[in-house]
């Protein structure tokens, strides 16, 4: 009985690591040359506390751009990653540049738990101010691209296919496409004079008129659907357009190192 209870304490030992702080330099040293496997051994063996743990990894994995993974480990480290500017910092350059869904979780991070005097922070509140509130870049571009960006969340694409819907190409004007609206315009005043002709010479159930007809109406309907997405498009490419200038400015401001 005495051997079987010393047994299990020589396995328990075995079994529990002893707890040990991981190297910060090294961690460095590892991150800077670009030490991959190294890297993500050296955080795997270490037994520090879980939540420095979750910090360190989440720096790796966004080193090394493995979304699911740094937002995983994010959330299991939000205090200390959130209070880590050259992490914020590093992951703003990073997802303003990417404009996909890990963009809006982000985004979204940064709003809920970031501190406000982190200029991540205060770029993000502007970004979602901008349907509403004033707004002040330092940066002409960023200045430009706002404006663009507020002038596009006010225009509906359910008018711009109205506007389309009396005026072929109306709509695609009305969102600042001006030499679209002019192209769609003369196509449809062109093919509508040919439909008219054919009709004219040939009759109405002519093979020809009704080919010309159906095409004139299939056109009309793009357009109208054209400048409904169009519309929607015109947001999504001036949003874009201002958080990837926005990554460069940061980038500029404050760089993407991770480690001090």
């Amino acid at each position: 009985m005495k051997k079987i209870k010393v047994y299990l304490v020589v396995c328990l030992f075995f079994c529990l690591k002893i707890s040990s702080q991981v190297d910060l330099n090294f961690v460095k040293h590892l991150s800077s040359n670009g030490l991959k496997n190294e890297h993500v051994s050296y955080l795997t063996s270490s037994t520090t506390s879980s939540d420095s743990l979750h910090y360190l990894t989440c720096k790796y994995y966004l080193q090394y751009h493995d979304d699911s993974l740094f937002f995983e480990h994010l959330y299991s480290s939000v205090d200390l990653s959130s209070r880590d500017c050259l992490l914020v910092n590093a992951a703003t350059v990073y997802y303003f540049k990417q404009s996909d869904q890990y963009t809006r979780k982000w985004i979204e991070f940064v709003d809920q738990n970031v501190d406000s005097t982190r200029r991540s922070k205060q770029f993000v509140t502007i970004l979602k101010q901008a349907d509403s509130g004033a707004f002040e870049f330092v940066s002409l571009q960023l200045d430009s691209d706002m404006r663009n960006y507020k002038k596009a969340l006010k225009k509906k694409p359910l008018l711009a296919a109205t506007m389309s819907a009396v005026v072929p190409g109306l709509g695609k004007a009305y969102i600042g496409r001006k030499r679209a609206f002019g192209i769609t315009l003369a196509a449809h005043l062109l093919y509508g004079v040919q439909t008219y002709e054919s009709i004219k010479r040939l009759g109405i159930k002519n093979p020809v008129s009704i080919f010309n007809i159906g095409m004139l109406g299939l056109m009309y309907s793009a357009n109208i659907y054209g400048s409904f997405i169009e519309t929607k498009k015109n947001k999504k490419e001036k949003y874009h357009q201002l958080l990837n200038h926005g990554s460069d400015y940061l980038y500029m401001d404050t760089g993407n190192s991770l480690y001090p």
